[in-house]
């Protein structure tokens, strides 16, 4: 199984070393109740790789190596392919698409076909070297297994397929006949959710819906939500991009159905563009930090939606006034794990009371149960101080074992690490990082900082961190971004901004 996948992957590695476009009906071979669609420019991606001649001719070395290594007698074959990709037959200059259908029942690879004879060349010689089973005509296509998958084609199309249930790849014949054989109408590419695919721009766009959830966590998913939602219509689009140092990820929420847009809608009422308030309040090293606008009483009133969390609101054994929390905030709400080893963290909120914290006081009969396990101590008129004896059956890290919370001029804190109670740091802070200014205006923003993550992995030296550390030590920070209400960017950074990515992913083969 393993010379299967491996064969094939390095096949594909092909692909991107070539770069013409005819219009052609293979994508009409699309399920129509396709769950996500992925298309693939394939050309586009080959241009950013930046590969020059001579560095690209020792990629092709390497790749041509790999290849012959698995089709031990077929050398020659394999030297046309990587000097030139069309003698797979495939047209690799045209978009690929990937798809998963309805349920993760079954996924496809959907390439169109330039030259049949030399794709079935290439079919023949994968079937000499007992890689695929022998070629058979069949329902209008003609059709071949190779592992667990089923390779299928027509003039125009071929396609990959495999069954995600596990069955045999020959039972998935009649169904890749039958997407062979669609036309227009009867396919993915004739609805709106496609045109939106085409026109999003990017290297890898992708389409995706709920649907795409099995059975089993689709009533999971939809616990507590109104029986009439169909999944089907909650779905979104998301475009992936290399640019120079960086890469670039845009999400678009497109969902149709009324009940879900009106519940999307009530959430978002609750979220308004931030300000920035508690950029200074951290240091610059902090391993992440996220921040929102939040209006609490809207947000309290969107989560009473939900028949779980309005029982836990109502019905909790726990003596705490959620309502009062959740109203007295109205502002910026800011999280930041500041020390990943030590796992040190902090909370702030902009809140308009400081009366709910009479809530807190209400847990010091519970606590008192404990035996001193626990303890609840007043720290000053709006302040409190949680100790725990032993954290250790709570699974927690030792930091965790006392924790600060209060109000302190209109700003409500949570934290492990006491000092960050006065919400002030010497030296660099956050608002002396290059991606703060982008901060203001968003819905949400969130930062990850790698280098925190690298200082971690290597101080504990494995076999698993070495492995990472071979990809994180390239990578700089990352952040997310809420945009508008419905729609999100992100970008990954790179250490080095002068080249792009797939250019320096590809140096590691040199």
């Amino acid at each position: 199984m393993k010379k299967y996948v491996f064969s094939f992957v390095v096949l594909l590695a092909t692909f991107v070393l070539t770069a013409c476009h005819e219009e052609s009906q293979y994508r009409n071979a699309l399920p129509k109740d396709a769950a996500c669609v992925m298309r693939f420019d394939l050309g586009t991606l080959a241009d950013k790789s930046g590969i020059n001649a001579s560095e690209s001719a020792v990629f092709k070395e390497r790749l041509s190596n790999a290849l012959k290594g698995e089709f031990l007698q077929s050398g020659e074959l394999v030297d046309k392919i990587i000097e030139d990709p069309s003698e797979t037959g495939l047209e690799l200059t045209d978009d690929v698409y990937f798809f998963i259908e309805s349920g993760m029942t079954s996924s496809g690879l959907l390439i169109r076909v330039s030259d049949k004879s030399k794709l079935e060349n290439l079919l023949d010689e994968l079937v000499s070297q007992h890689i695929c089973s022998k070629l058979i005509e069949e329902e209008g296509c003609m059709w071949t297994t190779a592992g667990n998958a089923l390779l299928a084609y027509t003039d125009d199309a071929f396609m990959a397929f495999v069954d995600l249930m596990g069955g045999e790849a020959s039972g998935m014949k009649h169904r890749a006949s039958m997407l062979l054989r669609q036309k227009t109408g009867d396919s993915f590419s004739s609805s709106n959710d496609f045109k939106a695919l085409e026109n999003q721009k990017g290297d890898m766009v992708s389409f995706f819906s709920y649907d795409i959830l099995p059975q089993q966590y689709k009533s999971i998913t939809t616990m507590g939500l109104p029986a009439d939602i169909n999944l089907k219509d909650a779905k979104g689009i998301m475009a992936l991009s290399f640019e120079k140092g960086k890469v670039v990820i845009d999400y678009k929420d497109i969902t149709t159905d009324k009940v879900l847009k009106e519940l999307m809608e009530q959430q978002r009422q609750a979220i308004s563009k931030t300000e920035g308030t508690y950029l200074d309040a951290f240091s610059a090293n902090a391993f992440c930090w996220l921040t929102t606008n939040v209006n609490g009483e809207k947000l309290f009133a969107f989560l009473k939606n939900y028949p779980s969390t309005r029982q836990l609101f109502e019905t909790s054994m726990i003596p705490v006034d959620f309502e009062a929390i959740f109203k007295a905030i109205n502002g910026d709400v800011s999280f930041a794990i500041t020390d990943l080893e030590q796992v040190k963290f902090a909370m702030y909120a902009n809140v308009s009371n400081n009366s709910f914290l009479q809530t807190i006081e209400n847990l010091k009969p519970i606590l008192a149960l404990t035996g001193g396990q626990v303890t609840l101590v007043n720290k000053g008129p709006h302040a409190y101080e949680i100790s725990m004896q032993n954290a250790d059956w709570t699974g927690l890290p030792p930091t965790m074992k006392h924790l600060w919370i209060g109000v302190e001029e209109d700003r409500f804190y949570l934290t492990n690490d006491e000092p960050l109670i006065k919400a002030q740091v010497s030296g660099k802070t956050l608002k002396d990082m290059e991606w703060s200014k982008s901060v203001d205006g968003k819905y949400g923003f969130m930062v990850i900082n790698f280098s925190a993550l690298t200082k971690l992995l290597n101080s504990v030296p494995s076999a698993g961190s070495m492995g990472a550390l071979t990809v994180l030590n390239d990578i700089d920070y990352c952040v997310i971004e809420g945009v508008e209400k419905n729609a999100s960017h992100m970008e990954l950074l790179m250490k080095d901004r002068s080249q792009n990515v797939l250019y320096q992913i590809l140096k590691q083969f040199e």
